[in-house]
């Protein structure tokens, strides 16, 4: 008789591990993602300036050149003085 109740408490010991371990590594795969999302949200804000300022730089020297401008050391030269 107690050799039967050793069992059935071991079997059960054994089950919530399994569950607990089940558990640990939901909130682990949870964690991670946490973690991925952030590091996500980082990269873009440091990202979003440095591409709006390109596309500005881009934009201006385009302008620039449209209107029959030279882009020179960071400004317009209309007209162009062969620089």
């Amino acid at each position: 008789m107690i050799n039967i109740k050793n069992r059935v408490i071991l079997n059960m010991y054994k089950n919530k591990s399994k569950g607990g371990e089940k558990m640990k590594e939901a909130a682990s795969e949870a964690n991670m993602t946490v973690v991925a999302i952030i590091l996500i949200g980082i990269i873009v804000a440091i990202a979003t300036p440095i591409v709006t300022n390109m596309m500005n730089n881009t934009n201006d020297r385009a302008t620039c050149m449209n209107d029959g401008g030279c882009w020179v050391n960071g400004s317009c030269q209309n007209p162009c003085t062969g620089a």
